[in-house]
Formats: C-alpha cells, structure tokens, sequence
C-alpha cells in the first residue's frame, strides 16, 4: 500500500512539476509574441509619423508654389489686358 501511495505522490509531483513548465513556456511564449506586436506597432507608428513630416514638407512647398504662381499671374493680368485692348478683335 506504501509503495501504490508513494508511486501515486511521484506521478503527481512529476505532473505538476510538467505543467508548472508548461504554464512557465507559455508564459515567455506570450510575452515574446507580445513584445513582438508591440515592436511592429512602434515601427508602424514611426513610418506614420516620417510619412506624415514627409507630406507636410510637400505641402508647405506646394503652398510656396502656388502663392509664387498666384503673384506673377496677378503682375502677368494687367499686362495682358492691355494687350486685348490693344490688339484687333
């Protein structure tokens, strides 16, 4: 009797010594995956970020444009006016 207890108490120590590993294994398993989403996440974010300075500088330069365009068009309109006056129909 002794000897079924004994062999009982070493079948569930080594049980629960074999899910103890197994809850440990899944737990670094699912920091890592976590630590790894989170890593993808801050390089999504700074390519969002480098994308958005990036457009930003384009805008700023295309404002400068049109503002630059808006000035001679507007010296460039009494000229031309002048011009159809002049000019026969």
């Amino acid at each position: 009797m002794t000897h079924s207890i004994l062999n009982a108490h070493r079948f569930l120590t080594a049980t629960m010594a074999f899910v103890a590993l197994l809850g440990w294994g899944v737990y670094a398993y699912s920091a890592h995956s976590s630590a790894t989403r989170d890593e993808d996440r801050l390089e999504a974010l700074a390519r969002t970020t480098t994308d958005r300075n990036r457009l930003l500088s384009e805008q700023q330069q295309l404002l400068v444009a049109q503002q630059r365009l808006q000035g001679e068009l507007a010296r460039q309109t009494p000229s031309f006016r002048q011009l159809r006056k002049r000019s026969p129909h």
